[in-house]
């Protein structure tokens, strides 16, 4: 008896591992300095700012378009700009509302996703271009 509860419990948790392996491989959050590389040599890469008008016209990373993830029309406005076979890019002011992009890319059939590790503050912080 307690060899199989051992060995369900076992059973499970290899389960549970390869579920949380395959989502992780379509997201994937990079710091500032892999993310600057891979919008160099991943062409073409699709580069997306989530972040409010506002945000995107105060400064953004050259080449950005903008799909403003609080948006009611976010999950549209991707699918007629973005291509589901191409590598997306996401970064917000912090990191939190780009993930949470990412995730709604995810729902829709994009990979891979990559999001910027502390946003748009971490990519001036590392003193790369703006425009």
């Amino acid at each position: 008896m307690k060899h199989r509860n051992l060995l369900t419990l076992l059973f499970g948790s290899l389960l549970g591992c390869t579920a949380c392996q395959s989502s992780d491989s379509t997201i994937r959050t990079v710091n500032a300095t892999e993310f600057s590389q891979l919008i160099k040599d991943s062409k073409p890469v699709q580069l997306v700012d989530v972040r409010t008008p506002e945000e995107f016209q105060a400064g953004h990373i050259p080449g950005a378009i903008l799909i403003d993830v609080k948006s009611a029309d976010f999950n549209r406005l991707a699918e007629e700009k973005l291509k589901k076979d191409l590598p997306v890019a996401v970064y917000c002011r912090s990191g939190m509302r780009s993930l949470k992009a990412a995730n709604q890319l995810k729902e829709k059939g994009f990979k891979p996703i990559y999001n910027l590790k502390g946003g748009f503050m971490e990519w001036q912080d590392n003193r790369f271009a703006t425009e």
